[in-house]
């Protein structure tokens, strides 16, 4: 399935798409921005939404980072403006070769 498709494709009917759940996470990471401007914040999640996020803010393909691509004590370092994010670092990503 291509990208753009697979963003809107629900496994289950009581299971959310990732495009609402990247969309969910992103509104609430700019809530964050927005209330601790110049801070450090630590956020805690899942793979599967870090995944989805690094995939909509444009650090790889949604295809290249397949489930288990993220690895436990893995991190992202972001930085935002409340609007935009910035991504600064990511750690425990493993991108399959060829984006299979």
């Amino acid at each position: 399935m291509p990208d753009e498709e697979s963003w809107d494709f629900k496994l289950h009917e009581d299971v959310e798409t990732d495009e609402v759940m990247v969309t969910r996470l992103i509104i609430h990471l700019r809530e964050i921005a927005m209330a601790y401007p110049n801070k450090t914040v630590l956020v805690v999640s899942h793979g599967g939404p870090l995944r989805m996020f690094l995939a909509k803010t444009g650090y790889a393909m949604k295809r290249e980072l397949p489930g288990g691509s993220f690895k436990n004590a893995g991190y992202v370092k972001v930085l935002s403006d409340g609007v935009n994010f910035f991504i600064k670092e990511v750690e425990g990503i493993v991108k399959p070769k060829g984006g299979e």
